[in-house]
């Protein structure tokens, strides 16, 4: 009776669902990826967008920690690009909302920290909840060819933090 109960309870354990992928008469049709941009400097908006674009990545800004937090809480995102110096704030309180809910959608999401100004506090205070941090004045090609690698990671892997890659 017991063995009986674990067999279908195999059988009708949920699957793991990639939503970057979608199975198409046995094919696999790759979906593309959606990056969020957080940075309240429109032209840099525009810029890294522009370039993630042409890579074939989908495209959300936000230019408010609190549009930004709002939007990591209902979508999941394959990149996170953020600025760390916002009009508002830091973005330590967008790192913080996503690193702190462990069954949020972005838990797992890499960051992308981008500043004008690379010091060791920023090194050292999030150095281990990002996946790479680039300063300002940015090349688009660098930007797009980081987070098209960082999109490529997945919630499973290891974190390239955790590695210490670092750009």
């Amino acid at each position: 009776m017991y063995s009986d109960l674990l067999e279908l309870q195999n059988e009708f354990r949920p699957a793991r669902i990639n939503i970057d992928k979608v199975e198409s008469g046995g094919a696999v049709l790759e979906q593309r990826k959606w990056v969020l941009i957080v940075d309240d400097d429109e032209e840099i908006t525009k810029l890294i967008g522009s370039k993630l674009e042409s890579q074939s990545l989908r495209i959300q800004t936000a230019t408010k920690i609190s549009e930004a937090t709002s939007k990591i809480k209902n979508q999941k995102y394959s990149c996170v690009v953020l600025d760390f110096v916002l009009d508002q704030g830091t973005g330590e309180l967008i790192i913080n909302a996503m690193r702190s809910d462990r069954f949020g959608l972005n838990y797992n999401t890499p960051i992308l920290l981008i500043s004008g100004q690379l010091n060791p506090y920023l090194v050292k205070a999030f150095g281990s909840q990002v996946n790479g941090i680039l300063v300002k004045p940015l090349d688009g090609d660098m930007v797009a060819a980081k987070v098209k690698a960082l999109c490529d990671v997945t919630p499973d892997s290891p974190s390239l933090a955790k590695k210490g890659a670092r750009s």
